[in-house]
């Protein structure tokens, strides 16, 4: 399958879904059963990501990393590790998505044990825990964005018809138990700031563990369809970047690269101005967090019936715009009730972006070419996040009369609203039920 095969195809049929194969009663069961096994696997990795990825910054912030230091934990693994995506389409077809999915996740599951040694080394004087960190946490990065193609393609072919609504109920009800682990890990880590920080930190890294162990156990419970790969699925990196700014689903995946590198100007040092600027224990910092997790949640079914209704692209537009002004209001006070109100705001428009964004990749994309696009958009992606965060480190340096913290919240919200206002209007509607509703 050589990259020149896919001269043949058209910008059309290299993006384009295509209507799925009817399928058996036996099959159907299974793939059933498979969609609710799949929420069970998702509430365990939910516990992962309350106890563990939801405080890998303000973990950061407790080992004395320097801003600069941050914004590199931040910037090496996002540049890093989606480039280990180009790698799963080609080892997808030789073993199959669980193989890749199962083994990888239980791996990166192991690394919540490396990030407990770190907090043990730190707690004992090691000067170099903010280095171990960065190390591990980019093999963390590594793992995931490896195993995340085969899972969005295995995953493709398990869901309904109605994407947008199962997505909403998954992501609702795992939503719910990281709002609860996060809580919950905050109440912890507060209890055991004025006894032993590291240690308090050490024991929420197990529980992600523990949680992220279980999760890769259910994915051994998981239906596996069978992948076809038609002969010239294949195209290069080199082709895709070729071709994206003559065909729509190129056009979406600079949107959301572009945006990407806007918002994590700011991004990664949300959790430093709360911690070092504000000066919030763990209780605040996690209820400001959480404003916007528990609005997402509480708002993500709503979105779903939206945008299987209505399209994608109408909520795209809205939530692209939105997005935009959560970096610009983050500029306005420190108050906490504030950023409480806002944390809502964010949290609304957030969840209506990511189901608007994950149901765009699914109708814009063939099944047989889902992993090779995650890939490639990750890479993209990946590069934002580097050259975002590594700015924004670099603009924390420099003193341009205001607050440093403010300063690059204005500059997130306004660049990222310019470069809003310019994708949005290139890109199409791709969901040929709205297309056909629409006239």
């Amino acid at each position: 399958m050589q990259n020149s095969t896919i001269a043949a195809h058209t910008t059309n049929t290299l993006f384009t879904n295509a209507p799925s194969s009817k399928r058996d009663a036996k099959e159907e069961a299974q793939l059933e059963k498979t969609r609710t096994i799949s929420i069970i696997e998702g509430l365990f990795a939910s516990v992962s990501s309350g106890f563990g990825e939801a405080y890998i910054s303000a973990f950061a912030v407790a080992i004395n990393s320097s801003n600069t230091m941050i914004s590199l934990i931040t910037a090496v693994p996002n540049l890093i590790a989606p480039i280990s995506q180009a790698f799963t389409p080609k080892v997808m077809e030789k073993y199959g998505r669980k193989r890749i999915v199962v083994p990888g996740v239980f791996i990166q599951a192991c690394m919540w044990i490396a990030f407990a040694i770190v907090a043990f080394l730190f707690m004992n004087g090691f000067q170099y825990s903010p280095y171990l960190l960065l190390l591990f946490f980019t093999i963390y990065a590594i793992l995931g964005h490896f195993t995340a193609p085969a899972w969005l393609s295995w995953m493709g072919d398990i869901i309904p018809e109605n994407k947008g609504e199962y997505w909403g109920m998954r992501s609702t009800i795992c939503g719910i138990m990281v709002i609860v682990t996060t809580f919950a890990a905050g109440v912890f880590l507060d209890a055991f700031n004025n006894i032993n920080l590291m240690f308090g930190f050490a024991i929420i890294f197990l529980i992600s563990f523990v949680g992220r162990t279980f999760s890769s156990y259910f994915f051994t419970k998981h239906y596996e369809p069978k992948l076809k790969l038609p002969e010239g699925y294949y195209f290069s990196f080199f082709d895709f970047i070729k071709r994206m700014w003559g065909n729509n689903y190129g056009k979406y995946v600079m949107f959301i690269a572009l945006g990407t590198f806007a918002g994590t100007i700011c991004g990664p040092f949300i959790a430093v101005y709360m911690l070092r600027g504000l000066q919030f224990d763990y209780i605040l910092f996690t209820v400001v967090t959480l404003a916007a997790s528990v609005a997402n949640i509480a708002t993500l079914p709503l979105w779903g019936k939206y945008v299987d209704k209505h399209g994608d692209l109408k909520v795209l537009w809205l939530t692209g715009i939105g997005v935009c002004f959560g970096p610009l209001l983050w500029a306005v006070s420190g108050n906490v009730y504030y950023l409480v109100a806002i944390q809502v705001f964010n949290g609304i428009v957030s969840a209506g972006f990511g189901i608007a964004t994950t149901n765009y990749f699914f109708d814009a994309v063939t099944p047989q070419r889902r992993s090779l696009c995650s890939a490639y958009s990750a890479i993209l992606n990946g590069v934002g996040i580097f050259f975002g965060s590594i700015i924004g480190g670099i603009l924390l340096l420099f003193d341009f009369g205001i607050n440093p913290f403010i300063f690059i919240f204005l500059v997130a919200g306004i660049l990222r609203l310019i470069l809003s206002l310019a994708m949005l209007p290139q890109i199409k509607e791709v969901n040929k039920h709205i297309i056909a509703a629409d006239g």
